[in-house]
């Protein structure tokens, strides 16, 4: 039931920020600058999304504990997809998923697998990262900003940062880690209390204690393993690019030549803005990001919106479906 309310809720969402962008462009406006469009340049953004998939799970692959094969794990990996787009959890709600199910295809530890997940977010965080300072160190050489736009820029980036280096610092740190999951376990603990009985807090926190343990020890046979981090972190790379040219492709699809620099450091704040737990997949906060940071910044009302929803068309919407597809493939949905 909550699965069905939640594609419900995405899919009203979506067809009401479908509205509001076609009403913004003007039914006039929208005609006339699709039937210019180049469809060769189309196809190579749903290309590069494509192949931003395809490397995000070969990032996933070289960090998982047992041998599993592509195919299988790109399933997953759709399936995963197709939860987070669902799931206003910060981007993260289809993780616990693809792990359970990698545990439960290859009959190993759900803590190991959990781990290779949380491995390869961190991981993709790093590219991310240095690819959001190209961009922004770029366009401050580059471009002449406003003091708002340069400190909206440098804060996105800065909590991007963050992010990383808290993740990074449980890892390094394992008592912190098991502090965090002792809290964390305790207020779970007390919630469920009170609405069932007979819970043993005691029990519960050591069985928590036991999977962080797992984990940590999952996450440390990782970064042990220097080449397959190697491996992980340049197919992260490719799958960052892919993305950023898919959005890329978009622009030149409808003969609008923008900045790469610019696309890159909307892309990334539009990205953050995302991890809001708002609404699932960032659903109406990326797009509106995009939309108005596009606009701020010089492109023209129509074009940015256009190239937008073209973008989040191919990148959420195509990906979704695909996910839900392969969801049921997996005997989950249905």
């Amino acid at each position: 039931m909550g699965k069905k309310k939640n594609l419900l809720v995405t899919v009203g969402a979506g067809a009401v920020i479908f509205a509001v962008f076609v009403f913004g462009i003007g039914a006039d406006t929208l005609v006339r600058m699709l039937s210019t469009s180049d469809p060769l340049y189309l196809l190579a953004a749903v290309a590069f999304n494509m192949f931003n998939l395809l490397a995000f799970t070969a990032t996933w692959r070289a960090l998982v504990p047992v041998r599993v094969s592509f195919y299988k794990l790109f399933k997953l990996y759709m399936a995963g997809v197709f939860v987070n787009n669902l799931t206003p959890a910060f981007g993260a709600g289809g993780e616990p998923f693809k792990a359970v199910f990698l545990a439960k295809e290859t009959k190993s530890s759900k803590s190991e697998c959990f781990a290779s997940v949380v491995a390869q977010r961190m991981i993709n965080m790093f590219p991310f990262v240095l690819i959001a300072v190209f961009g922004l160190v770029t366009l401050l050489t580059n471009e002449n900003l406003k003091p708002m736009e340069v400190a909206v820029l440098i804060g996105s980036l800065t909590l991007s940062i963050s992010m990383f280096c808290i993740i990074l610092y449980l890892y390094k740190r394992k008592d912190k880690m098991f502090a965090f999951a002792r809290a964390a376990a305790k207020l779970i603990t007390y919630l469920f209390r009170l609405f069932r009985k007979g819970i043993d807090p005691g029990a519960y926190s050591k069985k928590v204690e036991e999977s962080v343990s797992e984990f940590h020890n999952g996450l440390a046979g990782i970064s042990s393993r220097r080449d397959s981090l190697f491996v992980a972190v340049s197919f992260s790379f490719l799958g960052w690019a892919f993305d950023v040219l898919a959005a890329y492709s978009v622009f030149i699809a409808i003969d609008y030549h923008i900045s790469l620099s610019l696309l890159i450091v909307v892309y990334t704040i539009a990205m953050i803005a995302g991890m809001l737990p708002l609404l699932p997949g960032g659903l109406g906060v990326v797009d509106g990001a995009m939309a108005l940071l596009y606009i701020s910044s010089g492109v023209p009302a129509g074009v940015a919106m256009l190239s937008t929803l073209t973008y989040r068309i191919i990148a959420y919407w195509l990906n979704t479906i695909i996910g839900a597809l392969y969801l049921r493939d997996i005997g989950v949905g249905g």
